[in-house]
């Protein structure tokens, strides 16, 4: 296989994505804006130091024939919301760049770019495929959006081929999210882990479509195996399966007590006013249409994937560096 590009290598999805690239055999170049994290046996591969967000180091690096992962983003919805401009920048600029490099290129690059279901807005289908019209809600779904329709107007243009991947909630083992706004279930997991309670708001017991970061990591890797036979197409992924925000909190409490012998309560607080619309949907995504094309399902159940975190945590917090 030709070389892998990861952006957003310092990320918590690249984190994952690096353990399971241990044993391939491509070239592998990560690009991140910070110093990377020494982890997962990454001072192997090859890094670049860059915000693509203000740089652009494109035409030095695509020489043809790339599998680019896309994960670098902003995605902090309070943050987009805050500065609309920046988070164009982090969310919508580097398309225009990697397309304008990929012009000069006989060879077409092979872009995987991980989306977000929030794109579709406020829904009342469960549950919602790809045939769901969009309708976002805040500015960083809304770049979101921009940004896929970018990637398939230059895949129909020639200028590159593109798989775009929209994810439920993803939660699991890994490096942590930059976002303090996003990745309920592993800050929840995280906090307990640490002697807090769990926090659920008063009528916000809201469904949620979550999906085990390993089960993403694979729908990532079988993209950059088969993705260049379905090139422009944007899917879903995700379990197929709602849970009850209530019920997953008592799933931690029981795993913290099980194997932490470690009790932690369920409190119930008041709804803030400030709670974006989109924070307090219910969704549930059908992921059949990526099943069909790419014999993918996910493998791992909600209380196995709980465990596993929980697992994580409790081993992170006893080791030396935490």
């Amino acid at each position: 296989m030709n070389k892998i590009i990861i952006t957003g290598a310092n990320g918590y999805i690249a984190s994952v994505l690096l353990e399971h690239l241990k044993n391939w055999e491509s070239e592998i170049l990560l690009i991140s804006r910070k110093s990377l994290v020494k982890r997962n046996k990454n001072e192997g591969y090859l890094s670049v130091k860059c915000d693509i967000s203000r740089e652009n180091p494109w035409s030095q690096i695509l020489k043809g024939g790339e599998i680019i992962i896309h994960l670098a983003s902003q995605n902090s919805l309070k943050i987009a919301n805050d500065d609309p401009l920046e988070n164009w920048r982090s969310n919508v600029k580097p398309i225009y760049d990697i397309a304008d490099a990929c012009k000069k290129i006989k060879e077409k690059p092979t872009l995987i770019f991980t989306s977000t279901v929030t794109v579709f807005g406020l829904t009342s289908d469960i549950p919602v495929n790809e045939n769901h019209p969009e309708s976002p809600t805040t500015i960083y779904d809304l770049h979101k959006l921009t940004a896929e329709r970018l990637l398939k107007y230059f895949n129909d243009l020639g200028v590159m081929k593109t798989i775009c991947l929209r994810l439920s909630n993803v939660y699991g083992p890994g490096g942590k999210s930059r976002s303090l706004d996003r990745g309920i279930l592993n800050q929840s997991i995280k906090n307990a882990v640490n002697g807090l309670n769990l926090f659920s708001y008063q009528n916000g017991n809201f469904t949620r479509d979550f999906i085990f970061v390993d089960d993403v990591i694979r729908s990532i890797l079988i993209a950059c195996e088969k993705g260049t036979n379905y090139n422009g197409k944007t899917y879903i992924i995700s379990t197929g399966k709602g849970t009850k925000l209530m019920e997953v909190f008592q799933m931690i409490k029981e795993e913290l007590f099980s194997q932490l012998h470690q009790k932690t309560e369920i409190k119930i607080i008041p709804q803030p006013d400030n709670l974006l619309p989109i924070e307090k949907r219910n969704f549930v995504g059908s992921n059949k249409l990526f099943q069909a094309d790419f014999q993918w399902q996910p493998q791992i159940e909600i209380s196995e994937g709980i465990r596993k975190t929980v697992c994580f945590y409790s081993k992170e917090l006893s080791s030396p560096e935490y």
